[in-house]
């Protein structure tokens, strides 16, 4: 939620305020930001995934034991 809105400040200070130096350097935090938030989604979905495939096993484990 942070990071989505750090991207809606930035593209509004990119396209609706006129100062330069300002364009200068939102600009850039506007592309990384914008390009590592499709990573950082598979990143957590794949971590997810895995966290839900660990626990899967130790209970199958579990059952198997009999305990």
């Amino acid at each position: 939620m942070v990071i989505t809105g750090a991207l809606n400040l930035s593209d509004y200070l990119l396209y609706n305020l006129g100062v330069e130096w300002l364009r200068d350097w939102t600009s850039p935090i506007h592309w990384v930001v914008g390009l590592a938030l499709p990573a950082f989604f598979v990143w957590q979905y794949l971590g997810r995934s895995a966290a839900k495939t660990n626990v899967r096993s130790k209970s199958i484990d579990l059952r198997k034991e009999g305990k």
